[in-house]
Formats: structure tokens, sequence, C-alpha cells
């Protein structure tokens, strides 16, 4: 039979329509389920996906009997590498906030910033600072937007607790770092947090451009150089211009001076004592609980020799904020001073524990303790860890001195010398902030014996 001579034709026509008809929804289908799961798989299953289990028996650190955790520096994705401050400002308030709660144990930031910008598993985290809870996370800002991104993580469990996006107006970051910490401790610790989540709170500035300022001189302070120090004045004194209430500026202006009064030796020392000491009352005023504030009217009240005093201030301060490792080390530089070095001993261990990876002045701190202990061999020990020594190479030499080590001992006094050309012991003594005169005459003693200048 012949057929039409367009139906073949026709017929593969038709047939395409029929395919169409039946597969090409199918096909649809598939690939939009394909592009799902990928986004759920990316989005949902990875951050998901169950972290190496940490080993209580690796750690580095005995466990603690409370809720332990450690925040890691949060990523700035944004491309404008200038907001590096803002993540890491965050980091450092949602620490500062849960470091508030008596009943954790909160690394402190100078510890996990160590981590900053370094691929590292949760598990190691957590096993080289000894904790079981790690939050990690990352920031992207726009002009006027900003996207948080954090995971809180059981890394003994191997368990994500929970995973959290935020989008918000980059005028509300300050509230995206209160929902996080809010997040972190209603995980951790349930209904108990609600008595204490508003004193927790943090002082939040009028802007973010006060923020910025203080955050930056922070930095600068502690770089313990003049130039350093002068710039960092300048930058807080526009964060005061800027919003006349806020603490921290406060703060850090009166340590500029109080480190001006310390180590820079300026024209009118006395000036500048009276305004650190001025300003840290300020900053007192307009935040009780404020842990710098606290701990630079200490650092000023001990310098001035009212060693009472300043232990006061550290104690209070150590009431609103019982995980501030910096605080804890003050608080045993005041017992230094006072002739106690068994409490000072007892507390910058303390300081050590809450900040694993800590500055070199924690080390000066216990060596210090332990030359005033008569403990010699454990101060030569622990001094020689610091890197740079600076100023602690006396103590060093004075230490190897008492133990009848003259060799070694000069040999330190005349490195010291060649970078403190002017040192004099006496000189030291009169400046330091001794309160009992046998504890200045152990220093002087030391100092000459190792062949100081007297």
């Amino acid at each position: 039979m012949l057929s039409h001579p367009g139906a073949a034709a026709h017929r593969v026509k038709e047939a395409k329509k029929a395919f169409r008809r039946k597969w090409v929804p199918i096909a649809l289908a598939a690939g939009a389920f394909l592009i799902a799961a990928g986004l759920l798989w990316r989005f949902v299953v990875l951050p998901a996906r169950a972290p190496q289990v940490a080993s209580i028996q690796r750690m580095a650190h005995p466990l603690p009997d409370r809720p332990s955790i450690a925040v890691l520096p949060f990523e700035n994705l944004s491309k404008d590498k200038s907001q590096d401050y803002l993540a890491d400002g965050m980091t450092e308030d949602i620490i500062s906030a849960l470091a508030r709660f008596k009943w954790f144990f909160v690394i402190a930031r100078n510890s996990t910033q160590t981590y900053r910008g370094k691929a590292v598993k949760v598990q190691q985290v957590a096993e080289e600072l000894g904790v079981r809870y790690v939050l990690e996370g990352s920031m992207q800002a726009s002009k006027d937007h900003i996207r948080v991104t954090a995971q809180l993580i059981d890394a003994i469990a191997g368990t994500h607790l929970w995973v959290e996006r935020f989008d918000r107006s980059l005028t509300d970051v300050f509230q995206v770092q209160d929902e996080v910490t809010r997040k972190i401790v209603g995980s951790l610790a349930g209904k108990l947090y609600q008595a204490e989540t508003t004193r927790s709170s943090l002082k939040h500035p009028e802007s973010l451009d006060v923020y910025g300022l203080v955050w930056q001189a922070g930095e600068l302070i502690n770089r313990y150089t003049p130039t350093d120090n002068a710039k960092a004045r300048e930058l807080c004194e526009k964060a005061i211009a800027l919003d006349p209430n806020y603490a921290p500026a406060y703060a850090g202006l009166a340590f500029s001076h109080v480190f001006d009064f310390r180590f820079f030796h300026p024209a009118k020392p006395q000036e500048s004592y009276q305004k650190a000491l001025d300003l840290a009352s300020k900053a007192v005023a307009f935040d009780p609980s404020l842990g710098s504030a606290r701990g630079v009217l200490g650092q000023t009240l001990l310098w001035g020799r009212k060693h009472h005093q300043a232990l006061a201030q550290y104690e209070e301060g150590l009431k609103a904020n019982p995980n501030d490792a910096d605080l804890l080390a003050y608080t045993a530089q005041a017992y230094v001073w006072m002739g106690q070095p068994k409490e000072a001993i007892s507390e910058i261990k303390q300081a050590m524990r809450l900040n694993p990876y800590y500055p070199n002045w924690y080390l000066w701190i216990l060596g210090s303790a332990q030359f005033w202990a008569h403990d010699y061999e454990e101060a030569i020990q622990t001094l020689r860890r610091m890197s740079p020594m600076g100023q602690a190479r006396f103590i060093l030499a004075a230490s190897l001195a008492y133990l009848g080590r003259m060799e070694e001992a000069h040999a330190e006094a005349e490195k010291f010398l060649k970078d403190n050309p002017s040192f004099s012991a006496s000189d030291w003594a009169s400046h330091a902030p001794f309160l009992h005169d046998k504890d200045r005459q152990h220093f002087v003693e030391g100092f000459i014996k190792a062949g100081l200048p007297r």
C-alpha cells in the first residue's frame, strides 16, 4: 500500500511531538531534581557532615568540667579586605559575651586568632586547645548588607549542634553578634542562660565607624611602640568625638596614656598618669562590666602604688568576666608587686589555660613570680621561653647570679645593656611599684650580682 508522499514526514513529526510530551517534562524534572540535590549537598549536607571526632586522650590540656568552647576567627568573604576588622571584631565580641558566663570555659581570642587564615580541622583545634565545642563562621559585607554564616560543633561527639545563616542590613551587625551568642548559650546551657543573658550583653557603639576606629587602635596599642601608641591615641580620640559615651574608646585611650607612663618616658610623666586615671575612671563609669575598662583602671592604680585598689578593680572585672584571661594575668601581676608569688603563680597559670597561646608578657609575670619565690631555676626556664626576651633579660641575669652561674649571668647582663645602655638598677627599682622594700632590695641585689649598673 502506497503512503501519501508527506506521510512519513508527518509520522516523524508526530513522533517528535509525542517524545517531547512524554520525556521533556521528565528530563526537566530530573534536571531540577539534580540541581536541588546539588544545592542540598552543598549547603545542607556538606556543612552538616560529621567532622572527625576529637580524642580526649590526645588533648593538650585537661578538658574542663564546664562547657568549653573556642570561637575560631570569622572568615571575611568580602572582596573588600578592609572589612577584616569587622570579621575580627565579630569574633572578639562573641568571645567577650560568652566569657561573661561563669559556667562556661571560653578560650581567649589571642589563642584562637593563631588559626586565622589557616585550613584547620575542628578536631585539631579541640585537641590543641582542650575544648569540646568549636564555633566557626564567615562574614560577607556589601555596601548596606551583611551575611553571616555560623556553625557550632561538638568536636568530641563529631556532630553539628546547629548551622545557621543570618542575612541582615549592615547596620544590624551588632544584632547578629547578639543572636549568634544567644544561639550558642541556648545550645550549651539550655534554660540556665536566661538569668544571665541580659547581664552578659555587650554595649555597642552608635556606628560602625566608631567600632572600626577602636578596633584598629587596639591592634596598634598591642604593638608596644611609641609611634603606634601615638597613632592609637588619635584613633581613640576620633572615636570619642563620634560617640562620647562609648566605654571601649575611653579604655583604649587610657591604655595609650598608661603605656606612655610605663614604657615610653613622656616629657610629663605625671600628666600622662593623670590622664590615664581620668580616662580609665570614665570607661568604668560608662560600662562597669567592661573587662578592658577594669583592666586599665587597675593597671593605672597599680603603677600609682595603690595596690589594693588595683586588685579590687580586677576582682570586680572578673565578677562580670570570669573567663577574661588578661584580667587574670593583671591580677597575677598585682600579686607579684605585692610580694605574693604563690597567689601570682596560681592566677597566671589559670590565665594560661584560658589562653593557651598566651602572649610574651604572661611569661614575664610567671618568671617574675618564680624569681620572687626564690625559685630561680624555674624562673630561668620560664624566661628563656620568651621571644623576644626584652626587659625580662635582667631578671634572667639576676636569677643566674643568685644560683652562682656568674659567666651566664654576666653574658645576659651584657646583652641587656646593649639594648638598654642607660639602665640603672636603683632607677628602675624606684619607678617599679613594689609594695615592700625587701622585695625591691631582692631585685636590686640580683641585678648588681649579675653585673648590671647600680
